[in-house]
């Protein structure tokens, strides 16, 4: 690809001292900064580049133009003392040892906790999952592998010579839910958090996923989903057409019994991503497992994160968005397999809505609202966009999400089929 598209990815930690140099841009057109202090991200600064570098001077202007509320509330939060006329020195003296520091995400609650990996034919991949979660700042937790209908032995052979202290976990059903369900199955943790096979954890991922548990009544926490790189154009799109942020404020979403916000809770693509995301589990006994009619490995191929988020809150529990809980996402490199994936999430929210209204028939009247609202003011009216103003590549990935909606419910028929088909030969060869 040309070099000059490429997006540069970096993280950088306020308390760590002076702000750097940022050098080694000659082949980027833009340059993304994860502001953090004391570990929490208080922001994404998407700086456009004309030269090579970046002073330490530019870059303090642009935190304090674009963050400068978030990293006085984060102060006001960890009980530092902000005068009226320092806001131009915010950035000096913000070294404090973290440790002193409320948002240090550390605190008696710290149960014995579950990592799982769910993965199918990706060790490559899933290799750079697992180094980083070897290093992982957590003083109480196992890790198991799902390896899930694999066609080689290369994820056994994997764990069996580089991760001997991880578990692997064979499951033959195919399907990423039935991975999930495994997980359920096999953990030993109170709290079960999940990540993908093409993911990165940060060191204080799990702390902060656990840190949100502290009530009873919060049964799920998902986290902040950052791109780990922007090397190519598909990459790019991903990121212009959405992709996995859902931003820097924690967030806290309860049922009630009012009709807007039982609405809303159909859209529960804004509540996280199964890449980053962890409950009590206790919780499966309450809701039921993941339907293993949806998401990858069925031809619905996406929707088992939004169903059970849903079910979460329709069930009355409660959920947390805690941005501090960070997982930096590998996206997929070429413009097929992109198109793929957007076709599923359409696929896969229609399909997910379709079992919603199956779950929930008083609700009946809200989801064949929500669903045609949803699709006329999303895939829909993406689609008759680009057709009018195309952008670069956008176009492709609107009519994938388009039709994939449109084929949702009848594939989630399909897959429950073929679901109790597999059950139907496995119980039998059981035997």
């Amino acid at each position: 690809m040309d070099s000059a598209g490429r997006v540069k990815i970096i993280s950088i930690e306020l308390s760590d001292g002076e702000l750097q140099r940022i050098e080694e841009l000659a082949n980027y057109s833009a340059v993304w900064v994860l502001v953090r202090l004391h570990y929490y991200p208080l922001g994404l600064l998407k700086i456009p580049l004309t030269k090579t570098f970046i002073e330490p001077g530019e870059l303090r202007q642009l935190i304090l133009a674009e963050l400068q509320n978030p990293l006085l509330e984060h102060l006001l939060i960890d009980n530092q003392a902000v005068g009226l006329g320092s806001v131009g020195d915010l950035l000096a003296g913000l070294n404090a040892p973290p440790e002193k520091c409320q948002y240090r995400l550390e605190n008696n609650y710290q149960p014995f906790a579950t990592v799982a990996i769910c993965t199918r034919n990706r060790a490559e991949s899933l290799a750079r999952v697992l180094n980083s979660i070897a290093k992982l700042d957590y003083p109480n937790f196992e890790v198991i592998v799902i390896d899930n209908a694999p066609g080689d032995s290369q994820t056994a052979d994997l764990l069996k010579t580089n991760f001997p202290n991880f578990r692997y976990v064979l499951e033959e059903l195919p399907g990423l839910d039935n991975a999930r369900n495994r997980a359920i199955s096999e953990a030993g943790g109170e709290i079960l958090a999940f990540t993908d096979d093409d993911t990165v954890a940060d060191p204080y991922w799990l702390q902060a996923l656990v840190a949100a548990f502290e009530t009873p009544d919060v049964m799920c926490v998902t986290g902040l989903v950052v791109p780990y790189e922007l090397e190519h154009p598909a990459q790019q799109l991903f990121e212009k057409y959405g992709g996995f942020t859902r931003g820097f404020r924690r967030r806290t979403f309860h049922f009630n019994q009012r009709y807007p916000r039982t609405f809303y809770f159909y859209g529960a693509g804004e509540f996280g991503t199964g890449a980053n995301m962890a409950f009590r589990r206790g919780l499966f006994g309450l809701i039921g497992n993941f339907d293993p009619a949806l998401d990858v490995g069925t031809v619905t191929n996406g929707g088992g994160d939004l169903d059970i988020f849903f079910r979460v809150l329709m069930e009355k529990h409660t959920l947390v968005y805690e941005p501090a809980a960070l997982i930096w996402h590998v996206h997929r490199a070429d413009s097929e397999r992109l198109q793929y994936q957007i076709n599923g999430w359409g696929t896969g929210h229609a399909a997910f809505l379709t079992a919603a209204l199956l779950r929930y028939p008083r609700n009946a009247r809200i989801a064949l609202t929500f669903s045609q609202k949803w699709f006329r003011h999303w895939p829909l009216a993406q689609y008759l966009k680009q057709r009018k103003q195309p952008e670069a590549g956008i176009l492709p990935l609107a009519r994938a999400e388009t039709i994939g909606a449109l084929l949702g419910p009848l594939k989630y028929f399909q897959a429950r089929r073929e679901q109790k088909r597999r059950n139907f030969l496995a119980k039998k060869q059981a035997k």
